[in-house]
């Protein structure tokens, strides 16, 4: 719920500086979203937009997923993978401001050392082996999003977004009749369930360069 209601409140903020900012035209920019770097999979994401009309843009960012703390730093050993974001944006009047649909998708392998279930039946294993093994996570998720830009100089901006969506997560061993259980005893939610549908809200700032007005 905390997440939640952060979203709501940095977006209640960005509509109450709507009216304080001055019109921005552009055609393409350039962006660089260091929020990823801090997240639970470390993601370096560049990204670019071209904007049809004043008022409409498309944006595409694309990351390198280079490694992960998804399973705690003494499980995991390596992990890679990618995360793609496509939308189309419609600005305010200013040009600063903007509503945006988003379609998320993320694909990373693990290589985790951990106690792996064998046999498995209906995610029960008959016995567990300790063992490096590979685990895929894929996720696809659609969201509604705000955000606002501000000047650092004439071409550089910095961008705060946040937002809300859905999120549909699907993930698991790759070594066929294996499973992965909640090694933590979590009560309530594993995280680690094979397929999960769960609220998600992105909230995060990017660098934007400008490159054609």
């Amino acid at each position: 719920m905390k997440p939640f209601l952060l979203a709501l409140s940095i977006c209640f903020s960005l509509m109450i500086h709507a009216q304080k900012r001055s019109p921005l035209q552009y055609k393409r920019a350039f962006t660089f979203n260091p929020s990823l770097l801090a997240g639970v999979d470390y993601t370096a994401m560049l990204g670019v937009e071209h904007r049809l009309k004043n008022n409409v843009g498309l944006v595409l960012d694309a990351g390198y997923v280079f490694h992960s703390s998804y399973f705690g730093s003494d499980k995991i050993r390596s992990a890679n993978g990618y995360n793609l974001r496509p939308g189309i944006r419609w600005y305010m009047k200013q040009g600063r401001e903007y509503l945006q649909m988003q379609l998320f998708y993320k694909q990373v392998n693990y290589t985790v050392h951990d106690w792996l279930g064998k046999d498995c039946v209906d995610r029960v294993p008959t016995y567990e082996q300790l063992q490096n093994f590979a685990y895929r996570k894929k996720a696809i998720a659609l969201n509604m999003m705000v955000g606002e830009l501000y000047n650092l100089s004439d071409d550089l901006y910095l961008e705060i977004y946040a937002g809300i969506g859905l999120k549909y997560k699907m993930q698991g061993p790759t070594e066929a009749n294996s499973c992965y259980l909640d090694q933590d005893g979590n009560v309530g939610f594993d995280m680690y369930n094979e397929k999960s549908v769960t609220p998600n809200v992105p909230i995060g700032l990017k660098l934007v360069y400008v490159f054609k007005r």
